[in-house]
C-alpha cells in the first residue's frame, strides 16, 4: 500500500511540474450500448471503461467531462481536436494518424496499457445448425456488424462482406427478421441479448471467439493533453486494471 501511495505521489508531482493544461479532460464516448464497457443513458456516459478512466483521472487530481455520441462522430471530433481523448478505442493505423496510442498498441497483442481486453464472438439464430470453427470463409450470409468498428474492417480484410448498422440491437433485429445470417459482437453483449427475456431461446452464442482486442484511452494529437500527462494516465489505468479486487468489484456492478 505504501508503494502505491508513493507511486501516485510521484506521478501527481510530475503532472504538477510538467503540465499547464486545464485539469478537466474532454472525452467523447460511443453512445451505442457496448455493455458493460461503454454506453449512455440520458446523455450520461456509463460503463466499466468510463468508470476506470474516471477513477484514474481522479487519482491523478484530474477530472473527466464525457460526451456520448455516434462512434464515427466521436472519432472525427477527436481528429479535429474537439476532444482530448476517446474512451475507448482499439488500435487501427488510420486512427494512429490522429490519436496518440501506447507504443505497444500496433503490436496487436494484449497491451500493457489497455483498459481491458475485449473478446468478439458470433451470434446467430437458435435453429441455425452452423457453428463457427475459426474459418470465416464458411460464415453464413449476410454477416452483420456494428458501423465504424475495427472488427468489421478485420473481417473485410479476410474477404467477408459485412452489412453494418448503428448499434448491436439493429443488427440482431435484422438477424431475427431475416431468419438467416450471423452477427459479430463482443461476448458480453452477445450473452446479454441471448439472456434477455425479449430474445430468450432465439439466439445462439458461438463458443469459439473470432478475435480479442485491447481497448485504450487514446489522446487526440490536436488536443490539450501533453505526453507526460497522457502517459501518467495510461500508467494509472494499468495499475487499476491489475488490481484484481478493484476490477472484480467493478465488473460485479454490471452483472445480472
Amino acid at each position: 500500500m505504501e508503494k502505491i501511495i508513493l507511486g501516485l505521489a510521484v506521478i501527481v508531482g510530475m503532472l504538477g511540474a510538467g503540465t499547464t493544461q486545464a485539469k478537466e479532460i474532454k472525452i467523447c464516448t460511443d453512445n451505442n450500448r457496448w455493455y458493460p464497457f461503454t454506453w449512455s443513458v440520458d446523455n450520461t456516459a456509463l460503463g466499466v471503461h468510463v468508470e476506470v478512466v474516471q477513477q484514474a483521472l481522479k487519482n491523478l487530481g484530474l477530472s473527466a467531462a464525457f460526451t456520448p455520441m455516434g462512434w464515427d462522430d466521436c472519432l472525427n471530433a477527436a481528429k479535429e481536436g474537439k476532444f482530448d481523448a476517446v474512451v475507448s478505442a482499439s488500435y487501427k493505423p488510420q486512427r494512429g494518424e490522429f490519436l496518440h496510442y501506447p507504443d505497444d498498441a500496433p503490436d496487436g497483442g494484449k497491451s500493457k496499457w489497455r483498459i481491458t481486453e475485449v473478446e468478439y464472438v458470433f451470434l446467430s439464430n437458435t435453429g441455425d445448425a452452423y457453428g463457427f470453427d475459426g474459418n470465416v470463409k464458411k460464415l453464413p450470409s449476410p454477416v452483420y456488424g456494428p458501423q465504424g468498428y475495427s472488427v468489421v474492417d478485420d473481417l473485410k480484410k479476410e474477404g467477408v462482406v459485412v452489412e453494418t448498422a448503428k448499434g448491436d440491437q439493429a443488427n440482431i433485429q435484422k438477424l431475427l427478421d431475416s431468419k438467416k445470417g450471423i452477427v459479430i459482437t463482443i461476448s458480453t453483449i452477445a450473452q446479454s441479448y441471448a439472456n434477455n427475456s425479449k430474445f430468450k431461446n432465439k439466439l445462439k452464442v458461438h463458443e469459439k471467439p473470432y478475435t480479442s482486442k485491447s481497448y485504450f484511452m487514446p489522446f487526440s494529437k490536436k488536443g490539450s493533453v501533453d505526453k507526460a500527462t497522457y502517459e501518467a494516465i495510461w500508467k494509472e489505468i494499468a495499475r487499476l486494471r491489475e488490481d484484481s479486487t478493484y476490477m472484480v468489484k467493478m465488473f460485479s456492478k454490471y452483472q445480472g
